[in-house]
């Protein structure tokens, strides 16, 4: 590849590493969709219902805050 770029054997190395490690840090931490409808679906059967509304958590029957 040096040769063929004509570039030195140490930047072609060095753009080669660094061009993978941004593909790693690219990848790293990223769910996909599928991944992350399941956790919901995990999620979503721990739920009780029916659901609390939070305005009934935090506010009276005269709409101030309890």
């Amino acid at each position: 590849m040096a040769h063929a770029t004509g570039q030195s054997m140490s930047r072609v190395v060095t753009d080669a590493l660094r061009k993978r490690y941004e593909q790693i840090e690219n990848q790293r931490g990223r769910a996909s969709v599928e991944e992350i409808l399941a956790i919901a679906d995990r999620a979503a059967a721990h739920l009780k219902r029916p659901y609390a509304d939070h305005s009934e958590l935090h506010y009276g029957e005269d709409g101030l805050p309890k």
